[in-house]
């Protein structure tokens, strides 16, 4: 491919990326919640094999860029909330494999009045590269708002969950309360 075809392809792919609404990012480095070192005999490799796990996973309103996680954890939002976000710490991949986030309407009510079930919202597609990682996914609000319902957040590899995330987005006066630990 001549250097100059590649640019432009490049840049019409960072134009469809940019144009998403969801914006996601794979967190660097090692994000476990212990200080312990692993053991010298705990290969990449051997850690894949026992299993992927998810150690953290949080939702809220709120991402602290700095910290790499969602700093004001909830499990109800009002429709008019501007982004949804999703963090979670994870052990066990397999380098090569993929881990999917999927956002699930699981029953809710447009402003319409029309009734979802089960409708897939968004999914995202995350390349492992190493055993122990993070991911943080934001979801944006639709122009209408969120309608009012039940959700979930999925992590899958294959066709395995590892951990879901549900959450509701009630209409009305919600205090917005921090989740407790």
């Amino acid at each position: 491919m001549r250097p100059v075809t590649l640019v432009v392809a490049l840049a019409a792919l960072t134009l469809v990326i940019a144009s998403c609404s969801v914006k996601t990012e794979l967190k660097a480095g090692d994000t476990s919640s212990t200080d312990e070192a692993p053991k010298a005999t705990d290969t990449p490799d051997e850690k894949a094999a026992e299993g992927p796990t998810v150690k953290a996973m949080r939702v809220g309103d709120t991402y602290d860029e700095e910290k790499q996680v969602v700093s004001n954890e909830l499990d109800e939002f009002p429709p008019d909330t501007p982004e949804i976000h999703m963090d979670a710490d994870l052990g066990g991949l397999a380098p090569g494999s993929t881990l999917t986030a999927t956002l699930t309407a699981v029953k809710v009510i447009t402003p319409d009045g029309k009734e979802l079930e089960d409708e897939k919202v968004n999914s995202i597609d995350y390349a492992i590269e190493k055993p122990d990682t993070g991911v943080h996914a934001k979801f944006t609000a639709p122009d209408a708002g969120w309608p009012t319902g039940e959700y979930v957040i999925a992590l899958t590899v294959g066709d395995d969950v590892l951990e879901e995330s549900e959450f509701t987005v009630t209409a009305g006066d919600s205090p917005n309360e921090p989740k407790a630990p």
